[in-house]
């Protein structure tokens, strides 16, 4: 219980309520301020013990700690991280710009998100009755939009980051596609490039359908909160949603199309191998993927409206937006996957044109030759195994390497044809220079 004391104190707070005139009130108000009823603020203060006080302190400390540390939470965290190691923060590079762009937004939006946590209770008054003639003090909320600033920062301002991010990674398939067919005309890209704008799009209308219900439409005059505003703002909200599957399926199926009738309509090799080595086909992949899955959340979502309109079920929750997320992310992970393999196979295609001499034959000499287009070594050739090396180089070669390889020479063929150096393969585990 609070003291005479403690209430008089608590009297200069009451200007962080609006118990006047709500319906002047701004946006700005709205968001500044605590609730609608400064008594429901002050029974609620009474209501603590010493013991609940001091766990509301430590919640906040908890939910400080948890907000600054939510990015390395974030599991494209270490992804992330091991790309920009692979690429050696080369942040010039497009596909780098990409990841760190999708990323950092996405990572903006869950701290937003989990910042929300700091608004756990506002102080309103609430119909008793369905006759609205009695009302009645509550502190907590079930809904986000209960709360003006908790909607604001976790949904409208969150929002922003979150599918900011996502339109970055949606960019990925298309740069992959436009890679592949680079050879090609531009029109065979056509369709790449439109259903990804229309894509992008959605996503950017479902931005601005967040920031159309302002705060100032959260509570009526009695300060009591508006049910039927936040049932009119998610009836567009699902459309909107199913606009962006419908647009996520038209885009996976042109990447599908256009990667099938342009790289693999010929192609023979097993789905393992493909996988492992051909970036197109991973993309390719996981297009195909999304075309199967998404269906079944449009499925929920019309579900959703079938009972809104026939059953008038407004508060009806399908639980569609994790299943939406996960398939989504499929394609975000696939793009980690993807770098990761691209460097794995391009290092091991570097490794086959090193030019290496066995340590246990000649110590530690070796010499590495990573260029496509070696000249000839032009220096003469003799069947004591000289191998056209040039002077720098032959020093180091054991005078005991020649009865090793003689065997190897054909005593028919003239020097030069036993050592064909533009492309020598030599499997005695002596050298390989291919």
């Amino acid at each position: 219980m609070l003291t005479e004391k403690e209430l008089l104190l608590l009297e200069p707070q009451r200007h962080l309520f609006i118990e006047n005139d709500r319906s002047k009130a701004s946006s700005i108000d709205w968001l500044t301020k605590r609730g609608t009823n400064f008594e429901c603020y002050k029974k609620y203060l009474e209501s603590l013990d010493t013991e609940a006080r001091y766990n509301n302190k430590i919640e906040h400390a908890r939910i400080l700690f948890y907000t600054i540390f939510r990015p390395l939470q974030n599991f494209f965290f270490y992804w992330t991280l091991i790309i920009l190691i692979f690429h050696k923060f080369n942040y010039k590079n497009p596909i780098v710009k990409i990841i760190l762009a999708h990323f950092i937004l996405r990572a903006l939006g869950d701290i937003f998100d989990k910042a929300g946590g700091f608004m756990q209770r506002y102080y309103a008054n609430a119909y008793s009755n369905d006759l609205r003639l009695d009302f009645e003090c509550i502190n907590t909320f079930s809904f986000e939009t209960q709360h003006p600033l908790k909607w604001f920062i976790t949904r409208q301002v969150a929002t922003i980051f979150w599918y900011s991010g996502e339109i970055f990674g949606d960019w990925y398939p298309l740069l992959r596609t436009k890679a592949a067919l680079k050879n090609k005309k531009a029109k065979a890209l056509l369709p790449v490039y439109i259903t990804c704008g229309l894509f992008n799009l959605s996503k950017i209308i479902l931005i601005i359908h967040h920031l159309t219900l302002t705060p100032t439409k959260l509570y009526d005059e009695n300060g009591v909160f508006k049910m039927e505003s936040r049932d009119k703002f998610y009836a567009y909200h699902w459309l909107f949603q199913f606009m962006i599957i419908c647009t996520s399926i038209l885009y996976d199926v042109s990447v599908f199309y256009v990667l099938k009738k342009n790289i693999f309509n010929n192609n023979t090799n097993g789905f393992i191998k493909n996988f492992k080595t051909i970036s197109e086909y991973r993309i390719f992949i996981t297009a195909y993927i999304s075309v199967i899955l998404l269906p079944f959340v449009a499925i929920a979502i019309i579900l959703k409206y079938y009972y809104m309109i026939t059953q008038r079920m407004n508060h009806i929750e399908f639980s569609y937006e994790d299943i939406r997320l996960s398939i989504a992310n499929l394609q975000y992970h696939m793009i980690f996957i993807d770098q990761v393999l691209l460097f794995y196979y391009n290092t091991k295609e570097d490794d086959t044109h090193e030019f290496s001499i066995v340590p246990n034959l000649i110590g530690k000499a070796k010499t590495s030759m990573a260029t496509s287009n070696r000249k000839l070594i032009t220096s003469t050739l003799n069947p004591s195994l000289n191998l056209g090396l040039s002077p720098g180089l032959s020093p180091g070669i054991s005078p005991g390497l020649s009865p090793a390889l003689s065997p190897a020479l054909s005593p028919d063929l003239s020097p030069m044809q036993n050592y064909n150096l533009s492309n020598i393969t030599m499997t005695s585990n002596l050298i390989k220079l291919d």
